[in-house]
């Protein structure tokens, strides 16, 4: 993973059309949470996931699954 990876997805998620706050490409989003993730910053990885499925309603099995994985831990 590119060491700039999280500020590469953070231009795009500015860069999308009408990518507001919480008007992100949810996508986009739900990869600079698992980003997060993996770089070990659990908590705004959690912050991430848990807008994505409350207040995006981005409804994704795999999502909710790592979500939960997540505050498992």
């Amino acid at each position: 993973m590119p060491a700039d990876a999280i500020a590469l997805v953070q231009q795009l998620l500015f860069w999308v059309a009408g990518a507001g706050p919480g008007m992100e490409d949810s996508r986009l989003y739900w990869l600079l949470g698992e980003l997060h993730n993996a770089q070990g910053d659990l908590v705004t990885a959690d912050q991430i996931l848990h807008r994505l499925v409350w207040s995006h309603r981005y409804d994704a099995s795999d999502l909710r699954e790592h979500r939960q994985i997540g505050r498992a831990h």
